[in-house]
């Protein structure tokens, strides 16, 4: 006789698109972009970088990357990357944002498209 064993698994970090990613210019710079790292875009270049809070230049967020991990240097060139600007996503999931100190980021990221949740949740069984 065949036997069945019910598991549950827990699943990753997620993202619900509502909309395609964008194609975007990654400005060459010392810096990790992790998936689901919010990113804005310089003032000066016109180039996505990660977000950073109370930045002239780079504080305002245009979208949360979702390409993989990647590894730029300031000696690199320039590359393409991918962008969401409307999606649904777990606050916990986004990278480079601290939700207890960075009031702004909540609102930004609402004014960009992004809904945010708890968390993402399906049925046990698909």
């Amino acid at each position: 006789m065949a036997s069945f064993e019910r598991t549950i698994t827990t699943p990753g970090p997620d993202i619900k698109r509502l909309a395609p990613d964008m194609i975007i210019t990654l400005g060459a710079t010392d810096i990790i972009i992790e998936t689901y790292q919010a990113l804005s875009q310089d003032t000066t270049d016109g180039k996505f970088y990660n977000y950073i809070d109370g930045d002239a230049a780079r504080g305002v967020i245009a979208g949360i990357y979702t390409g993989p991990e990647i590894t730029l240097t300031a000696a690199g060139e320039d590359i393409n990357g991918s962008i969401s600007t409307m999606a649904m996503v777990a606050k916990t999931d986004i990278v480079g944002v601290d939700f207890d100190i960075d009031n702004t980021a909540l609102v930004q990221l609402k004014q960009c498209g992004i809904i945010l949740t708890d968390k993402i949740e399906g049925t046990e069984e698909v």
